[in-house]
């Protein structure tokens, strides 16, 4: 029995040893978002995200892993308070045609019960930014 209890500790710590930055042997191996979990990519869209480039790498590579819809939530918040999609129209209209954020639009809309209420009033305010002036209608 010790020895299964042991096996298994070296077991665990070898797989979080591969996803941990610092202490990995093998540098070529990068983390990715996938093995994050939720609050950890939540995290980093609130922190780190730069561009709306990013945020679309994020929700490719997240799409389907988390039931609930608090990762494009945050996302579409996180692009309303990018100033190159405030100032820019061309570069708004661009990003409201991507098949992606009609994903999330998609995502936030089908699964909206399960956020609560801040987070919910703060991603259609964030909305409310990104659509107050396009042209483009806002099809969910």
């Amino acid at each position: 029995m010790y020895r299964e209890v042991d096996e298994y500790e070296k077991s665990i710590t070898l797989q979080h040893r591969n996803l941990d930055i610092h202490r990995r042997k093998d540098k070529r191996q990068k983390a990715e978002f996938k093995h994050l979990t939720l609050h950890e990519n939540l995290n980093y869209v609130k922190h780190n995200v730069r561009n709306v480039r990013q945020s679309m790498r994020i929700f490719k590579t997240t799409n389907g892993l988390f039931s609930t819809p608090e990762l494009p939530a945050g996302i579409i918040q996180r692009i309303s308070q990018s100033p190159d999609i405030l100032t820019n129209v061309k570069k708004r209209e661009l990003m409201i045609v991507q098949p992606e954020y009609k994903a999330m639009l998609k995502q936030v809309n089908s699964k909206a019960a399960l956020l609560d209420d801040k987070n919910l009033v703060d991603t259609l305010y964030a909305l409310a930014k990104i659509h107050k002036s396009s042209k483009t209608p806002l099809n969910i």
